[in-house]
């Protein structure tokens, strides 16, 4: 099955049949089972927010900061986590 690669590095799999398989390097997403987010190191900051579209039924998903009030990828997550150190 082939997964579909966001900007922000997270990986979400066509919503047929069973989920697949997580990736190395991913966990699967506490809210749906066929969407992968990359392995990041722990960050109060960070959550998950799903952003409705009028297009279609399925809801985007983001990575979030809290800390900064924004959308966020993977690389600016770590890369913020490097700089407090």
């Amino acid at each position: 099955m082939r997964l579909r690669i966001l900007s922000s590095g997270i990986k979400v799999a066509p919503h047929r049949g069973k989920p697949p398989a997580c990736p190395d390097g991913y966990i699967r997403s506490q809210g749906d089972p066929y969407v992968f987010n990359p392995i990041v190191q722990e960050c109060g900051h960070r959550s998950e927010k799903r952003i409705p579209q009028k297009c279609c039924h399925n809801d985007r998903i983001i990575m979030w900061c809290t800390k900064h009030n924004k959308e966020i990828t993977a690389l600016k997550c770590m890369e913020c986590k490097i700089n407090e150190n």
